[in-house]
């Protein structure tokens, strides 16, 4: 039955933060009974594929491979229980959540004021709708949808897009069967709630769609623009505006949303010990992660701060040196410490001398300056090397350090205009903070500073956006100084330490104190109710300062208290450095270093591994939000031991790490067991994944919603993030059989004190995965081992061709898995429009059962042109995967009517000249082939049907005279490389390659004299190309040599 559509004025009330709050979590209380035939909604959850025999006749909704959507009744609800299935009601599939705007899709949309509606329409005219599908948003819908023309923007929740269309558009959408509401995204919905009630001039952010021309924003502000930049591909200009320019930017079709423009603030010895081992400073064996060699070498940490004193002893060269080289423009690995200081005031930066140094450590009458960068660096990675004799090293002492400096001195009008730190440089788009320390070599970033706002705004957004696009750098931003009894403004977590993916760290009290919670470190939740920070660290100490000139040698050695969420950041990082040695040396899984076992872990597996280590803080402050349990928005999930994540040969506790696994589509389950041998320690598991970067007008910001399931040998079931409260018989542990899944966290994690010995199982289900594959990672530590799962071997010999009269559908065929058929339980076909040699990028297209060895791709969209790649998993009945060896494609050339030059970049399974030219068979009337071996040509006559040509291959160039135009296409295997021979004088080649390259790039190893091609449009002239002139896939080039050789073209 399908969902209802309701007319999109239909009164009802404005849902604002508290009333969302309850409806989020209301239904944690106990179901209400309902009538035998009255029925509420539910997810069935489906422990193989053979329980869902167990469903019986029931009001279905939609069916996805793990579980049900379906209404029941509650007599429904208790036999499905009954039988041993997982049923939790459902709240939110009629539900639009945006900040500020919640409401019920099956009551209609909010009434909105007449001067903040869209307005009329205009056939043509695209404007912007929030579409709402019948349930968790499966990759088919998107497709089907795509075909359309439809522009998908983000993702809102719950299973809704945002969405760009015209009227017209509209009316065929709404009529697909999967589509339950659309309504249009009103110009109301365009601004952050806390501005429609500001009364004076206000710094905001008007964000425009990507693609979208800011003219008009900034012929309608003219004068009141204080910057306008480009942002993940969003255009976004910083004003300064009045409210009555609210309506008026709301209501352009190109603005996306508007925000308040954030102000940015600046938020050892003892550490060593505590974060390792927790045992005393003096303790012989307190370092013992040091001690194991494990102390960040060979890792790169960069700290974006006021910059760096970098003649002290922590960060110099040597006693005679402070540096070597030029590290104002050159990354040098070979330099002791700082590898690299980067200025980030791009213009004009000599202007400024403070844009190349630190300021000075300063407290007295009109000048607090602090010097911040370089505590802050300390913190992290500073060792002295010996050239002083200081006991406070950096939590990293052997990493080395890139400095991004975006401070200056400026007057602070809150301080009576005295002297300060200012973030002046911080850059409008993150991506050109983080990329050049990413190119750079280095995969830690930390952040001590950020804003008062606790909102998921554009600055979280692109913290999350580089994230996802570089999944192996983990980011660190200080949660914010702004607790309960903070000395100056009192703030939740701040932006972006609001982003999701990142590590968000609040600060504990100092040494000897340190079981207790600083009441100075900001709390969660975030404005969407998320859980922050995600782990806390000293919030004081002892670390470097600095004199505020680099040359002047003055405070080689000078130490001073240091403190704030600006101190626990840098520790925090350089335990992320640290973990990351862990994974890169090959320390795991045996618990000494292999060079074979060695892999760079992702960012989400370094974040699963801090938290997993992270320990209860049982002292004062330790639930400031009054939750009443553990983890919570106090102190997330508590202060990291590495000592007990980090395994070495011969511990009783060990560590079983999953990495860079994927959830690929909505109801897509992932198992994987494990034996628990002893009760004697805690288990812990720690899901965590890189989300997607969510929509800043949703609420919440999560987008890829994972489960995690986990199920002991007596068949109890932990459901992830659900604990047993501070007043009840086991606080601080996962509590079974109970509760709901967590809808709103990227991190999730059981715990169970004292676990059941025997085999577990870890379940991770996607439940909705709009912006799929879902990369995840995960960390199981105590006293356990992994279960002996058989391995599931891959397809082989896979073969793709074209599809009998379709020119568009490609079949898929490949050799059965050797494996035991039983262990096997289906094959998964991925797909992609841009060719990767790992696979990555590649998205789920569809499955068939074990025993099949056959899929059809079939046309994407009428007159889709577009080139796919394919492989083939085996995925076994356990936990394993096989992914083939071979990929397959989909090549795509218009030819036009004329003379086209072609090649094929595929290897074909049959190359008869009627078979490789099926798809313009009655548009073409010849083709010729040189041979440069004897300098003929060879033709085929299609009128005739003969002649001195049979076959066409990969390795073949040929000339084809079309006589209209038509869509050539091919199907074959993806070949790692071709290699031609080449004879001295004019040899005509093809470019069987997968990607466009220049010249240099595919000839740079052969000795030519010239190369010709012809424009890759009519009339085709033929042109003298350079080292820099593209080479375009499925072309054809003269290539003119004085000896024989041999070209090789690698075609990926």
């Amino acid at each position: 039955m399908l969902g209802r559509r309701f007319p999109r004025k239909k009164v009802t009330s404005v849902v604002l933060l508290s009333v969302l709050v309850l409806s989020m979590f209301s239904f944690l209380s106990n179901e209400s009974h309902v009538g035998e035939a009255e029925k509420d909604t539910y997810t069935v959850y489906a422990a193989s594929p053979d329980s869902k025999d167990l469903l019986g006749e029931i009001d279905l909704i939609e069916s996805y491979e793990s579980f049900v959507v379906a209404r029941l009744t509650s007599s429904e609800v208790y036999d499905l229980k009954q039988k041993g299935l997982d049923v939790v009601r459902e709240h939110s599939l009629s539900t639009i959540a945006l900040d500020g705007f919640v409401f019920d899709t099956t009551e209609g949309a909010p009434e909105v004021p007449e001067f903040l509606q869209v307005g009329e329409l205009q056939s043509g005219t695209i404007y912007s709708y929030l579409l709402q599908f019948i349930g968790p948003i499966k990759t088919d819908w998107v497709e089907e949808l795509e075909n359309t023309a439809v522009q998908i923007e983000d993702y809102v929740p719950y299973n809704a897009f945002l969405v760009r269309m015209t009227p017209e558009m509209k009316e065929t959408v709404e009529r697909l069967p999967f589509v339950q509401w659309i309504g249009f995204y009103e110009p109301m919905y365009r601004v952050r709630p806390l501005l429609w009630s500001m009364t004076e001039e206000t710094l905001v952010e008007i964000i425009l769609y990507i693609g979208e021309s800011n003219s008009q924003v900034l012929s309608l502000l003219e004068d009141r623009v204080v910057d306008a930049y480009d942002a993940g591909g969003y255009n976004i200009v910083v004003a300064q505006i009045h409210p009555i320019h609210l309506p008026v930017l709301a209501k352009l079709n190109e603005v996306f949303y508007i925000e308040p423009k954030n102000t940015m603030v600046l938020f050892n010895r003892n550490a060593q010990a505590v974060f390792q081992t927790n045992k005393t400073r003096d303790d012989l064996d307190a370092r013992k992660i040091w001690d194991m060699g494990i102390d960040g070498r060979g890792q790169v940490v960069t700290v974006a701060d006021t910059g760096l004193d970098y003649d002290h002893a922590m960060f110099r060269q040597s006693n005679e040196f402070p540096w070597f080289g030029d590290q104002y423009n050159v990354t040098d690995m070979n330099r002791r410490k700082l590898v690299r200081y980067m200025v980030m005031k791009k213009s004009n930066p000599e202007d400024d001398p403070w844009a190349w140094k630190d300021s000075a450590r300063v407290w007295e009458e009109g000048n607090i300056t602090s010097g911040h960068g370089t505590s802050v660096a300390a913190a992290a990675v500073g060792e002295d090397g010996g050239l002083g004799m200081s006991l406070n090293d950096g939590m990293a002492k052997g990493a080395k350090l890139i400095v991004q400096d975006i401070g200056t001195v400026c007057k602070n009008p809150i301080h009576a205009n005295w002297w300060d730190d200012c973030l002046t440089y911080i850059p409008s788009n993150y991506t050109d903070l983080f990329l050049p320390a990413y190119e750079n070599g280095s995969r830690i970033h930390s952040n001590s500073w950020g804003s008062y706002v606790s909102a998921y705004d554009i600055d979280a957004r692109m913290v999350d956006l580089f994230m996802w696009n570089y999944p192996d750098m983990i980011i660190a931003f200080a949660n914010g100084n702004g607790g309960p009894c903070s000395w100056g403004t009192k703030h939740n977590s701040g932006s972006p330490a609001t982003a999701k993916s990142i590590l968000s760290v609040g600060m504990t009290e100092g040494y000897g104190n340190h079981h207790n919670v600083s009441c100075g470190s900001s709390t969660g939740p975030t404005a969407d109710m998320r859980r922050k920070p995600t782990v806390l660290a000293f919030g004081s100490g002892t670390s470097a300062t600095s004199s505020g000139d680099p040359y002047d040698e003055f405070n080689f050695t000078s130490e001073g208290w240091f403190g704030g969420s600006s101190y626990a950041t840098p520790l925090t990082s350089g335990m992320a450095a640290m973990v990351r040695q862990y994974f890169e040396e090959g320390w795991y899984p045996g618990g000494v270093p292999i060079v074979e076992n060695s892999f760079a872990p992702s960012a989400a597996l370094v974040k699963a591994m801090i938290i997993a280590s992270a320990q209860e803080m049982p002292g004062n402050n330790s639930d400031m939000s009054g939750e009443g349990l553990y983890p919570n928005n106090s102190q997330g999930w508590g202060r990291p031991l590495l000592d007990d994540v980090m395994y070495f040969q011969g511990e009783r506790r060990k560590l079983i790490a999953v990495d860079n696994e994927t959830i690929d589509y909505t109801g897509q389950q992932k198992n994987y067991s494990f034996n628990v041998k002893s009760s004697a320690e805690p288990l812990k598991i720690s899901l965590v994944w890189t989300d997607y970067p969510g929509a800043i007008f949703t609420f919440p910001a999560l987008v890829n919603n994972l489960n995690l399931l986990v199920i002991d040998p007596l068949g109890n079931e932990y459901k992830a993030n659900v604990f047993w409260n501070y007043s009840d018989p086991n606080p601080g542990e996962s509590r079974p059989d109970y509760g709901f899944y967590d809808m709103l966290n990227p991190v999730e994690g059981v715990i169970v004190k004292n676990p059941v010995p025997g085999d577990w199982t870890v379940r991770i289900t996607g439940y909705d995965v709009p912006k799929g594959p879902q990369p995840f990672a995960f960390v199981v530590n105590g006293i356990v081992k992994p279960s002996s799962v058989p391995p599931i071997a891959p397809p082989m010999n896979v073969w793709a061709e074209l599809d009998g009269a379709s020119n568009q559908n490609v079949k898929i065929t490949w050799d059965l898995s050797s494996d035991d058929p039983s262990l096997v339980d289906h094959y998964a076909i991925y797909f992609s429009t841009d060719y990767n040699e790992e696979g990555a990028g590649y998205r789920y297209r569809g499955q068939v059962a074990a025993g099949n060895n056959t899929f059809i791709h079939p046309n994407v969209g009428d007159g889709n042109i577009l080139s796919f790649y394919y492989y083939v998993q085996s995925n076994g009945t356990g936990n394993e995967t096989g992914r083939s060896a071979q990929q397959v494609g989909k090549f795509v050339r218009i030819l036009y009517q004329g003379m086209e030059l072609v090649s094929i970049p595929l290897e074909l399974k049959v190359d008869s000249i009627q078979t490789v030219l099926q798809t313009v068979w009655n548009s073409f009337d010849m083709v010729r082939v040189y041979d440069a071996t004897t300098g003929s040509w060879g033709s085929y006559w299609a009128m005739k049907g003969y002649g001195e040509i049979s076959t066409l291959n990969h390795e073949t160039t040929f000339w084809i005279r079309m006589t209209a135009t038509d869509v050539f296409v091919v199907a074959g295997r993806v070949i790692d490389s071709v290699s031609v021979q080449l004879f001295s004088g004019w040899n005509l080649v093809g470019y069987p390659c997968l990607r466009n390259s220049t010249v240099s790039e595919s000839f740079h190893m052969v000795s030519f004299v010239t190369i010709e091609g012809y424009e890759t449009n009519p009339p085709y002239y033929l042109r003298t190309l350079n080292e820099t002139s593209t080479l375009a896939t499925g072309y054809g080039y003269w290539v003119n040599v004085q000896a024989d050789q041999t070209w090789t073209i690698y075609t990926y």
